[in-house]
């Protein structure tokens, strides 16, 4: 364990060393990294053992790297892969990134992914993520679309694989390039961000919605533009689990609507039209109050400025409108209009729908009259529909003059109906005119928690101060400081050298990290400890009887204080092997096309036991 904890340090010096113009140097490092592909375990990694040996040895021939990373993306992993198969793998995926082909960059990010979700032992990446991530983020502004979606990938499979990392570095440096990078950088933070909240934990995902919302409806536009392009890559990635969030979400889009002709340019109009195009016909029920308070909304501006964005965010609304009564109608009969095309939603929802594209037909904008009228020819809107749905809209027009939806709808409600009661449609409508209403307001992320991590998160911050990597990994190949406190605590290890200290620090942090991996009892665990610092101390020509006699005591100790009240449950478990038969570890099964049964699992047969 120790050793392999030790290797992503000694392969990519080797591969330094291997560009040395000694040829004995390089012969040496050959030797050595031939040495590390005997240790490979993983049977897929072993057939390329050779192969990828050869890269790292002669790092200048590009064609060993490019040649090895097309085997490798042309298998089929289906063993979980141990730390000597990932010392080799990743120097050659970190050249692979750097590499100008692109299909060298796709494979890489492609089999980091894979990779990543098939180790023995997760924390064995960490290691690793110093060199591949910057590539990574280099990879999301690939001119090549199929760099850009593997990079993205690999970034939710770090949330899967490493959710504690993706949430400190990932995903607010992915949020910081959302809000403030160029165009290309907030498109591929986009798709980033997505794979990560496809992969990441509902619940988490879920406090994060109402800061991305507020992020829609930011005051400055290249930040919302970010945020818009997040909205249109986040239904495709999640697809039905983005649902719970349409109604939260989607009046934000269609308020982000700027007008650009170029509809790629439009990150509203293009996010809006591709939730119509997904959920059009799914969820009509809601999509419709988006619609019905986005046009309210926008029919009262108080400068000519703001006016002026609220007719083109009301006209192309209205274009959205058209096309989302289209996917309700691709469930009609023959012979059906709307309001009967009752394979799709409920009556009163399709009603309501009719009676949206009714008032819209009265708008004082043409264009938007020319859609809706569009609109309401395509549902069949002839003379009877308009009597049919009268009734609901004298109810509609009752509660917009009341002022529920604000002043814009209360002065339009009032011009209908002014026209229809000329026309003899409808009755003037009885009792006083009302009060002048409020402006109509969107009550946006009300559940907002002002200070979250969260919030944090989305500005572009990390949620906690960060922990310098090196001093992480240094305290991943030492015992900590409760197996220091130990030894000194004895007099006969007290009295030892520090360096010999240390060492016995480094080993039994070692034998209980391999104990805990194979989920042995604690008395075996404390067996394994003093089995090893005996051969540690004799090696030392060190002989004291002292010695001997304690490290009962402290082997215990350092167990009990490591594991804590695990010692204890783990006491009857893997105590005795003179019963097991058969024991595998970390055992991977998978079926057809590569579909996950079982990870991470121990099998054991033991004698006269079922």
């Amino acid at each position: 364990v120790q050793l392999a904890q030790c290797l992503p340090l000694i392969v990519p010096k080797l591969a330094e060393a291997a560009l040395e113009v000694r040829a004995e140097i390089r012969t040496a490092t050959g030797a050595v990294l031939r040495e590390i592909g005997d240790l490979v375990a993983s049977p897929e990694v072993q057939r390329l053992a050779s192969d990828l040996v050869t890269a790292l040895a002669e790092p200048t021939n590009q064609k060993h790297t490019q040649a090895v990373l097309a085997k490798m993306g042309n298998s089929t992993f289906l063993s979980l892969i141990d730390p000597a198969s990932l010392s080799l793998l990743m120097p050659v995926l970190v050249r692979g990134l750097k590499e100008r082909d692109s299909m060298s960059k796709k494979w890489s990010a492609q089999i980091f992914g894979s990779t990543s979700m098939l180790v023995q032992d997760v924390e064995c990446i960490r290691p690793y993520l110093k060199s591949v991530l910057p590539l990574l983020e280099e990879g999301l502004t690939d001119p090549v679309p199929e760099v850009q979606r593997e990079a993205a990938k690999a970034f939710g499979t770090l949330e899967q694989c490493l959710p504690d990392f993706s949430r400190q570095h990932c995903q607010p440096w992915l949020f910081g390039k959302l809000r403030n990078g160029e165009i290309g950088e907030q498109l591929g933070a986009s798709l980033a961000l997505a794979e990560v909240l496809l992969k990441m934990d509902k619940t988490m995902a879920a406090e994060l919605m109402p800061e991305i919302e507020v992020g829609c409806l930011e005051q400055k536009a290249t930040t919302r533009r970010g945020f818009l392009e997040l909205m249109d890559t986040m239904p495709q990635a999640i697809k039905m689990d983005f649902v719970p969030y349409i109604t939260r979400l989607f009046p934000a889009m269609l308020m982000g609507i700027t007008g650009d002709k170029e509809k790629d340019e439009d990150a509203g109009l293009k996010a809006s039209t591709a939730l119509v195009q997904r959920f059009g016909d799914l969820t009509p029920d809601l999509l419709y109050p988006a619609f019905l308070n986005v046009y309210c909304a926008t029919l009262h501006g108080e400068t000519p400025e703001e006016r002026n964005r609220q007719q083109v965010v009301r006209d192309r609304a209205a274009m959205l409108l058209g096309k989302f009564v289209e996917k309700i109608l691709e469930h009609k009969r023959f012979g059906q209009d709307l309001l009967t095309t009752d394979d799709c939603s409920t009556k009163e929802m399709r009603e309501s729908i009719l009676i949206l594209v009714f008032m819209e037909r009265f708008d004082a904008d043409a264009s938007v009259k020319r859609y809706a009228n569009g609109t309401w020819k395509a549902a069949g809107g002839a003379p009877k529909v308009q009597k049919a749905i009268m009734p609901s809209v004298e109810k509609m027009f009752a509660r917009m003059r009341a002022g529920e939806f604000g002043i814009g709808a209360q002065k339009h409600a009032a011009k209908i109906t002014e026209e229809l009661v000329k026309g003899g449609e409808m009755e003037a409508p009885a009792g006083d005119e009302p009060a002048e209403a409020a402006r109509f307001n969107f009550t946006n992320a009300a559940d907002r928690a002002p200070g979250s991590i969260a919030e944090r998160i989305v500005a572009g911050k990390a949620p906690a101060d960060d922990i310098d990597p090196e001093a992480l990994f240094k305290r991943q190949l030492s015992g900590g400081e409760v197996a220091e406190e130990v030894l000194q605590s004895h007099a006969a290890f007290a009295l030892q050298p520090a360096e010999v200290r240390s060492h016995c620090d480094a080993i039994t942090a070692s034998v209980i990290l391999e104990g805990r991996k194979k989920k042995l009892g604690g008395p075996r665990i404390v067996a394994n400890i003093i089995e090893s610092l005996k051969v540690a101390i004799h090696l030392q020509g060190n002989h004291d009887e002292a010695l001997d006699k304690e490290l009962p005591e402290v082997a215990e100790e350092i167990a009990r204080a490591t594991l804590g009240s695990k010692f204890d449950m783990m006491a009857g478990a893997g105590a005795d092997d003179s019963e097991t038969l058969l024991y595998v570890e970390n055992l991977l099964l998978m079926y057809g096309g590569g579909m996950l049964l079982l990870k991470d699992t121990n099998l054991e047969m033991k004698k006269n036991h079922r």
